[in-house]
């Protein structure tokens, strides 16, 4: 639910009241802290905010623009035997499966899979572990903002 909806369900609640419930502490000017503008950080439970905090954030340190195709094109490049698709398949909407462990990977797909994609610190945590599984090394930055657009569009 977006930040205006809910501080426009708020004042609604506030306003009508609520038979057989109380809010305390809440006041007219209750709603003043509120503010219809991004927040400086993503929150947990949007990809599209996640996503755009971390390419905005990587953006200074990438080379070029990133691009969805260049991502498309780095999930499937074989490195040393392994690609990105050889897990989580080349149709991120559909089920994984680890190479190693046999371990089912959900979907990736934000479209398939919404609760994918909504958490910096997991993204950066898998990012991280799956460049060093598939590349033998960490992603640069470039890689990771195409990657991410890439997957964010799926």
């Amino acid at each position: 639910m977006s930040r205006l909806a809910i501080m426009a369900l708020l004042a609604t609640v506030m306003s009508a009241g609520v038979s057989g419930s109380t809010l305390t502490g809440a006041s007219d000017n209750s709603l003043d802290n509120f503010s219809d503008t991004a927040p400086d950080h993503a929150p947990e439970n949007s990809s599209e905010n996640a996503v755009d905090g971390l390419l905005k954030q990587w953006r200074a340190e990438a080379q070029r623009p990133f691009s969805a195709s260049a991502g498309a094109a780095a999930w499937t490049r074989q490195f040393q035997g392994r690609s990105c698709a050889d897990c989580h398949t080349d149709v991120v909407s559909a089920w994984g499966r680890h190479e190693k462990t046999g371990k089912r990977i959900e979907p990736l797909a934000p479209s398939v899979n919404p609760e994918r994609l909504t958490e910096v610190a997991k993204i950066n945590k898998w990012l991280r572990r799956n460049c060093k599984w598939t590349y033998s090394r960490e992603c640069t930055v470039q890689e990771k903002g195409d990657i991410l657009l890439w997957l964010r569009e799926q």
